[in-house]
C-alpha cells in the first residue's frame, strides 16, 4: 500500500509540472533578471534556440510560449520582421506622396497677383542659339467690378517686350502689334501660342529650359506687376509639361 500511494504521489507530481512551475514563477523572477535586475522583460529573448535544452521554465510559461519549442520561436520572429517591413513601407509611401502633393501645390500655385488683377502661370518657350526672339504666355483674370488694361511690359532678358496678336489677313496668318489687351471685369484672358502674346524682341541671351524669367507687366490701372515665367521646351504647347493654359475660371474665360 505504501509502494501504490508513494507511486500515486509521484505521478500526481509529474502530472501537473507547469503548476508547480508557474507557482515557482510567481515568487522567483527568470533567470535573465536575477542576473540583471535593471534589464527589461523580454521573454522572446529568453526563448531557447531549436535543440536546446529548456532551463528558464519561469519565463516562458509567463510569456505563454513552450520554452522547448522552437517552430513557435520562429513565427514570432517572423512575425516581428514582417511588422518591421510593413512599418518602412508605410513610411516610404507618406514620403512619396507627400512629395507629389508638393510638386504639384508647386506647379499649380504659380500665381502673382496685384491691385485687382492676378496673373496665372506664366511661362516661355526656350530659344535655340542665336534667336533674337521669344514669346511669354499666361492667363490674366481681374476682380469682379475690375476693368483694366494691360498696355506694356519689359524684362532684363530683352532689349523689348511688346504686346502681339495673331490675325488672319486674306486667309494668311499674320502677326500684329497691339496698343493694349482689355480685361473685362471678373473674367480672364489667355495669353497663348497662336494668340495674343508678349513678344520678345532682340534677347540677350537665349532662353534656356528650367530657367525662370523675370518679367514686369504694365497695367492702366493696377500699376506694374513682377512676375517669374517658367521657360519650357521649344516645343511646348503650355506651362508645367502640360498640353495648354490651366483653366482656373472656365466659365468666365476668354481666349484670344
Amino acid at each position: 500500500m505504501r509502494r501504490i500511494q508513494r507511486a500515486t504521489t509521484r505521478g500526481a507530481a509529474l502530472a501537473m509540472p507547469s503548476v508547480t512551475a508557474a507557482a515557482h514563477c510567481e515568487a522567483d523572477p527568470p533567470l535573465a533578471e536575477r542576473r540583471n535586475p535593471g534589464a527589461a522583460r523580454d521573454h522572446t529573448a529568453l526563448l531557447p534556440a531549436r535543440g536546446q535544452p529548456c532551463i528558464d521554465r519561469c519565463s516562458h510559461i509567463r510569456a505563454g510560449v513552450d520554452a522547448c519549442d522552437g517552430s513557435r520561436t520562429d513565427k514570432v520572429l517572423a512575425s516581428q520582421r514582417t511588422a518591421s517591413m510593413s512599418q518602412r513601407t508605410l513610411a516610404l509611401l507618406a514620403v512619396f506622396v507627400v512629395s507629389v502633393l508638393v510638386l504639384a501645390g508647386g506647379a499649380w500655385a504659380h500665381q502673382f497677383s496685384h491691385a485687382g488683377v492676378t496673373v496665372v502661370h506664366p511661362w516661355a518657350r526656350a530659344t535655340p542659339g542665336g534667336a533674337k526672339v521669344g514669346g511669354v504666355y499666361f492667363e490674366m483674370t481681374s476682380a469682379p467690378g475690375h476693368a483694366d488694361r494691360l498696355i506694356g511690359a519689359r524684362t532684363p532678358a530683352a532689349q523689348a517686350a511688346e504686346l502681339h496678336n495673331h490675325v488672319v489677313q486674306d486667309g494668311i496668318v499674320k502677326m500684329r502689334r497691339v496698343e493694349a489687351i482689355a480685361l473685362d471685369p471678373g473674367t480672364s484672358i489667355v495669353l497663348k501660342p497662336g494668340g495674343y502674346h508678349i513678344m520678345l524682341v532682340n534677347l540677350a541671351h537665349p532662353l534656356k529650359e528650367g530657367d525662370l524669367l523675370k518679367l514686369t507687366l504694365l497695367f492702366e490701372k493696377a500699376g506694374e506687376l513682377d512676375l517669374e515665367a517658367t521657360i519650357e521646351g521649344v516645343g511646348a504647347t503650355g506651362p508645367h509639361g502640360l498640353d495648354g493654359q490651366p483653366a482656373s475660371n472656365p466659365g468666365a474665360m476668354h481666349t484670344h
